[in-house]
């Protein structure tokens, strides 16, 4: 038996060449032949793009949360506005998560705190040169 596409010579079961590695048997009538364009979509191919909604970056929550709680615990007014100004700037972007909220309710307890310790000092400086 002969290859038909190169001639060489094969044994007599062979399925595909030796030398040049195409199949010998023919095909047969009942198989269809691979489709030579793939077949068309049932939506236009811009549906199938999905958009995906990216959250607000959370960078100015965690800046309002930081400040408020060194402002709470320690630094007082210097930290406890900007955490406040952070506060407000996230959830004007949107950001609707924790962080932004509990920063912005811990500058303002932090700055409240502060504000009344300032006070009550001021008032007890003041009795203090009364007496």
């Amino acid at each position: 038996m002969f290859c038909k596409h190169c001639m060489n010579e094969m044994e007599q079961n062979a399925i595909f060449c030796d030398k040049c590695g195409k199949s010998i048997q023919e095909r047969p009538d009942n198989v269809p032949p691979p489709p030579s364009h793939t077949p068309p979509l049932p939506y236009p191919p811009h549906a199938y793009h999905h958009v995906v909604m990216q959250e607000p970056a959370d960078g100015l929550a965690t800046a309002s949360l930081v400040l408020g709680i060194i402002g709470l615990v320690m630094c007082g007014l210097f930290l406890s506005i900007p955490g406040l100004v952070c506060g407000i700037m996230a959830k004007k972007q949107g950001n609707k998560g924790g962080k932004a909220t509990a920063g912005l309710i811990l500058s303002i307890v932090a700055t409240a705190l502060w504000a009344l310790g300032i006070i009550f000092y001021i008032l007890i400086f003041a009795l203090a040169f009364t007496l």
